[in-house]
């Protein structure tokens, strides 16, 4: 028998709560003496009381993880339940989590153990909600916001989008600090699709505040799924108990299909610049999790257990969605031989959207995936090849991605290889997103830092960025 103790706090580096146990105790061998005489005498009632809370978990309704970011080296602060409108912070079903380790290898299972402290065993079914309402609880924990500020409901993710308000209960929630104030003099404001978040920090740190050291102390960006609509709209930006008014962006970033909207509403500026392309998706799994080995092996997923974005979030969800259904269509021979590939690709997108709904925390976010997948709720799950990359480079030792790739076979759990990319797969969707200055008025310095931010996002040095992180230039992309 194996006990693992987890009464050590929590430890993230950025997006999983994963953390080390602070006990692991392994068999001695010693001669019998009366007391282990009398531990072996009830060796059979622990085996089968282990039997009974195994049965337990598979009976019980299927329960979800939900605990904010922790912080380092500090418990997560709890509090009775609020009866008043909240966010869902914590559910906790322990009796499962040394059971979660059963499919990982020996390796990862140092780094994933603090994250299956709180949830549900890879092979528990999670019974998941249509349109990615995400598995019923057992208990929870809530914690309302400030209500003199807009409301959020937090059943309703398109609600809370169009305020926009970027609060989410695992990674984005500010409850102990309160503050209402105006962005309108801010140096930069920049509202941008977040998934490739990772460049843009590298070219705030290394170029941009080095080379605009007042913008430094006077910006508001947003990395999330795009909210750059809303935000003309309202002039709001919310995140948990913080409100930023007078918020319209002076420069929005987003895919071609989202800025055809903006721009459809009369908010564009000036001609669209084509910054980033993508080298599409790759399967997100737990490191060491033989179940899946291919694309072919998404059909023995069960309903509820692949993991994707929330479907408010339309422009990923969409994305991984169509991206699963037109690789099937496109690469009929993946899933084996077949009279009707048109059937079989629906009969997979259905399996893994439809039937049970995705597995997913909720928007907005784009750290859904591994969150999911790490904490044991999902199998594995598409995602974008450069988000892999920052999932693997932050929790070293818990994922594998695998290839949907013409040019390559198998998978890969080193992110310094997964960055050189891919020749995606016929039906591997393939993002190229844009830069767009807005209709907002700006001051003599605000157009300064906004024109100098698109100067170095067409730099050559952000070429090389992108390199690091798993992206690279349009076609026909010439730095300046």
């Amino acid at each position: 028998i194996t006990i693992i103790h987890h009464d050590t706090p929590f430890t993230s580096r950025w997006p999983l709560v994963t953390g080390q146990p602070s006990c692991i105790s392994r068999p001695q061998h010693r001669p019998p003496t009366p007391s282990t005489k009398m531990e072996l005498s009830i060796l059979p009632l622990l085996f089968l009381l282990a039997a009974t809370l195994q049965a337990q978990s598979t009976n019980a309704q299927p329960s979800n993880v939900r605990g904010r970011r922790p912080q380092r080296g500090l418990e997560a602060e709890t509090s009775p339940k609020n009866q008043a409108t909240g966010f869902l912070l914590v559910d906790l079903d322990a009796q499962s989590a040394s059971m979660s380790m059963a499919m990982m290898s020996e390796e990862s299972t140092s780094e994933f153990v603090g994250a299956t402290k709180s949830s549900k065993a890879p092979n528990d079914r999670g019974k998941q909600g249509k349109a990615g309402k995400g598995p019923d609880l057992q208990s929870r924990i809530e914690f309302s916001l400030d209500p003199w500020l807009p409301h959020e409901d937090k059943d309703d993710a398109a609600q809370r989008l169009a305020i926009p308000s970027l609060t989410q209960p695992f990674y984005d929630m500010v409850l102990d600090v309160r503050s209402t104030m105006s962005a309108v003099d801010l140096e930069l404001i920049f509202s941008t699709n977040g998934n490739w978040m990772a460049g843009l920090m590298k070219l705030l740190d290394t170029k941009y505040f080095l080379e605009n050291e007042s913008v430094q102390d006077s910006y508001l960006i947003t990395s999330s799924p795009p909210i750059s609509i809303a935000q003309m709209e309202s002039g709001l930006v919310k995140v948990g108990n913080i409100l930023y008014k007078n918020a319209e962006p002076h420069l929005v970033a987003g895919p071609g299909k989202y800025l055809n909207n903006f721009e459809g509403r009369g908010y564009g500026n000036g001609a669209r610049i084509p910054i980033i392309k993508t080298y599409g998706n790759v399967i997100l799994k737990r490191k060491g999790d033989p179940k899946i080995q291919s694309f072919a092996d998404l059909v023995h997923i069960e309903p509820g257990r692949f993991a994707s974005s929330d479907p408010a979030e339309a422009g990923s969800y969409n994305n991984y969605r169509d991206s699963v259904y037109n690789i099937a269509l496109n690469n009929p021979d993946m899933l084996g031989v077949s009279e009707n590939a048109i059937a079989d690709a629906a009969a997979l997108q259905y399996r893994l959207f439809d039937e049970a709904g995705a597995a997913t925390i909720g928007a907005p976010m784009h750290r859904s995936v591994p969150h999911t997948i790490a904490t044991g709720q999902a199998d594995a799950g598409l995602i974008f090849l450069h988000l892999a990359v920052v999932a693997m480079q932050e929790n070293p030792g818990v994922f594998e991605a695998i290839y949907l790739a013409k040019d390559l076979d198998g998978s890969t759990d080193d992110p310094d290889i997964l960055l050189i990319g891919q020749d995606p797969l016929e039906g591997n969707k393939v993002g190229t997103f844009f830069v767009l200055r807005t209709i907002t008025d700006v001051s003599e310095a605000q157009e300064t830092a906004r024109e100098n931010f698109i100067l170095d996002l067409r730099s050559s040095d952000f070429t090389d960025i992108l390199t690091e992180v798993g992206l690279l230039r349009p076609p026909g992309f010439v730095a300046i």
